[in-house]
């Protein structure tokens, strides 16, 4: 199913899905936004949708909240709230998720009760409930740091309920929506703040109507009717009917605040020491000003990076190598924060740096912290940034404490691997230099990331030394994905048929992404056949990535073992490739 055209049919089916007497009750109307075209619901008539796209973030230095909450008082508040109205706490489920064969990490509150408790088999351990559970992602390295809201570990606050034919629909859109505005309040933040914004939501085989909510262009949340699926191509109601609302902590306490990023309220006192340990102040007024566009800075939304930072330094008013010389480093030290409860919680549950797997996605942020120290003269005492995540955090993980020597070791032992293979890797750099001198032309990118999958060398590495060297060089925005999708997959699978690396996949088109808009049955056009791989024009079979393992299923009713990506090529592996041809 096309989740455009699902989108469609819901805006026509309107009433039937969005039409709540929770808004209703409130004042809330339906408008239509004028930029965009989505519609919305809020209390005070509006032309425009408070998506960011439209207005910006308008809540930068302009807070709607009274109140200015610390990161653990914010959850406090929010759990408070639940608690005193019927919700059962349950308690974080580990970020490493052995529970599940799909995944690697939690990447999701609502991943802790799939798949038993969603499809009904199992009694979930609250009805409703709410949990603050720690999720692990990697797909937006590139953008952890830089944007000011992008995370490689995140608390989703899930707010759950599960209603089946035993317990009846005794928690529903009216029952959700009231509680997601009556939370939002407690957090200081006025009733016609608060918008909500029609969507669909698909996943899983899954899919129904959702309402996101946002105050000011920050979105809090989003609010999932998991109401439907799809089996053998015909549609029908879920047995269980879930809703399924997750808000991200992060952005509920930088709301009340309206700093310049969600960085400084998330990590607290351990950023400030970092920036003090390294002697990083940033002008006040350059930083909030900086905040609102920072946000446009994001990796796969930007055509050109590159003319983007210039864009900023020229509305900021300031050269665009000064502009990189005041927030480059500070993004090191947000990124690094991140970094370092990362490695924290999974170190804790059980995942550690390698070359395969989930691991993996752990060497590259670790080998990024360390390229951050060498690129910008930068000290960080991982011990020190441990033990502050742990105080920090204390109120909401107080597990975190148990973690900090196992983690301080492996983090050492990972900069002893970096700091070892360091000559070799440099010895390769000026190789590949010289050899793009003598023939006049930049660094291409398969150099960089063959650089990186072969030798560690990281690409700020690769920057600097070009840029003593007078050569240029060019390095994907999207540089860690590509890593991620092409060498990690290529580790683990080793042995397993053709190699990823032995394909050439120059000679095809990128492959049209419909994961995110498609469920179900689609069509597509065999473009190729590498092995055990075939190459499609389009596809529904979601990469493995982010911590999340390929989609299986059926092409042409053949098995799909594992859906992979390198580059912007999308591979399937099935286990009869020799009934396929372009």
């Amino acid at each position: 199913m096309d989740k455009e055209k699902l989108r469609e049919r819901f805006r026509k089916e309107w009433e039937k899905h969005y039409k709540i007497d929770a808004l209703l009750n409130r004042g809330y109307e339906r408008y239509q936004c004028k930029k965009c075209g989505k519609f919305f619901w809020a209390k005070i008539e509006r032309d425009v949708c408070p998506d960011p796209q439209c207005i910006g973030y308008e809540f930068i230095g302009n807070a709607p909240s009274n109140l200015k909450l610390g990161y653990v008082e914010t959850w406090e508040k929010i759990k408070e709230y639940f608690v005193s109205h019927g919700h059962t706490y349950v308690e974080p489920y580990p970020t490493v998720a052995r529970w599940r064969d799909d995944l690697y990490f939690t990447i999701a509150s609502i991943s802790d009760f799939q798949p038993y408790v969603v499809n009904g088999e199992l009694e979930p351990p609250g009805n409703p409930l709410i949990v603050p559970q720690p999720c692990i992602r990697f797909g937006d390295i590139a953008n952890v740091g830089t944007t000011g809201r992008h995370y490689t570990n995140f608390v989703m606050i899930g707010q759950h309920a599960f209603n089946t034919e035993k317990t009846g629909l005794f928690y529903w859109k009216n029952e959700a929506i009231e509680h997601d505005i009556e939370y939002v309040k407690s957090l200081g933040i006025p009733e016609e703040e608060i918008i909500f914004i029609e969507d669909v939501w698909a996943g899983g085989g899954n899919f129904g109507p959702c309402l996101e909510y946002f105050s000011r262009g920050l979105e809090l949340g989003n609010c999932v009717f998991m109401q439907y699926e799809i089996k053998n191509g015909v549609e029908r109601e879920l047995k269980t009917k879930v809703i399924d609302m997750g808000a991200g902590l992060s952005r509920l306490c930088w709301i009340t605040h309206g700093c310049p990023t969600s960085y400084e309220v998330v990590f607290g006192n351990v950023v400030e020491r970092m920036k003090r340990k390294n002697g990083i102040s940033v002008d006040e007024q350059l930083m909030f000003r900086y905040g609102k566009m920072a946000g446009g800075l994001t990796v796969d939304e930007v055509e050109n990076l590159e003319e983007e930072r210039k864009k900023i330094a020229n509305a900021l008013g300031v050269d665009v190598d000064y502009l990189a010389e005041v927030f480059e480093p500070l993004h090191a030290i947000y990124a690094t924060a991140d970094h370092t409860l990362t490695l924290l919680f999974t170190t804790l549950d059980g995942m550690l740096p390698s070359n395969s797997g989930g691991g993996y996605n752990l060497r590259i942020i670790a080998r990024r912290m360390f390229s951050f120290e060498e690129r910008y003269g930068l000290e960080f005492d991982y011990a020190e940034i441990l033990e502050g995540h742990a105080e920090h955090l204390k109120g909401l993980f107080p597990r975190l404490k148990g973690g900090i020597e196992s983690t301080n070791e492996v983090i050492k032992e990972e900069k002893r691997k970096y700091e070892e293979s360091k000559g070799k890797a440099r010895a390769k750099l000026r190789v590949v230099i010289k050899k793009a001198k003598e023939e006049g032309r930049a660094i291409k990118e398969e150099e960089v990331l063959l650089l990186y999958q072969s030798h560690g060398v990281d690409p700020l590495i690769v920057k600097r030394e070009c840029e003593k060297e007078g050569v240029d060089v060019d390095i994907p925005g999207d540089f860690y994905e590509k890593v991620r999708t092409a060498d990690e997959v290529d580790r683990v699978r080793a042995g397993k048929g053709l190699a990823t690396e032995e394909i050439d996949v120059s000679k095809y088109k990128k492959t049209e992404a419909l994961y995110y808009t498609t469920i179900g049955t689609f069509e597509a056009e065999v473009l190729g056949v590498e092995g055990k791989y075939i190459i499609l024009d389009r596809t529904a079979f979601y990469p493995e990535g982010g911590g999340q393992v390929g989609d299986t299923g059926f092409l042409n009713g053949k098995k799909v073992l594992n859906t992979i990506k390198k580059g912007n090529v999308v591979l399937h592996e099935v286990d009869e490739p020799e009934k396929f041809k372009p």
